[in-house]
């Protein structure tokens, strides 16, 4: 079966979830959602797989808009996007970002791919 649910937070190594509609809450191991961590933000609506009654897998929104924590410093006068550089967002993910990026921008990512899409004004 698969729902949306919300993150609420993180319990030592459990993820707690609730139905927006029901406002059942659930739990989730960290364990059990492997590469999807570096996706997960409190508050953040995710499409969750339900086995035998227990979320099994957590699947993060397509498009994610997350500030960025950590970068080296932005160069001036390369706007075209084609040049990267290694960079982290609030959600710990390690991500190739544009080099006119900066910390505390926030940005666009794909989450299937882990691509930068774009800045969000």
């Amino acid at each position: 079966v698969e729902t949306k649910m919300r993150l609420l937070y993180r319990d030592g190594d459990d993820l707690v979830l609730m139905d927006d509609e029901t406002f059942e809450q659930s739990r989730i191991p960290v364990s059990a959602v492997g590469e999807t961590e570096q996706w997960l933000k409190d508050d953040i609506v995710y499409d969750i797989i339900i086995y035998k009654g227990n979320p099994i897998n957590v699947e993060p929104p397509t498009f994610m808009e997350l500030e960025v924590t950590e970068t080296e410093p932005g160069l001036r006068g390369d706007t075209s996007g084609r040049v990267m550089k290694g960079g982290r967002l609030e959600t710990g993910a390690k991500v190739q970002l544009p080099l006119f990026i900066e910390v505390g921008e926030v940005v666009r990512f794909d989450t299937r791919t882990g691509e930068y899409v774009s800045r969000v004004n």
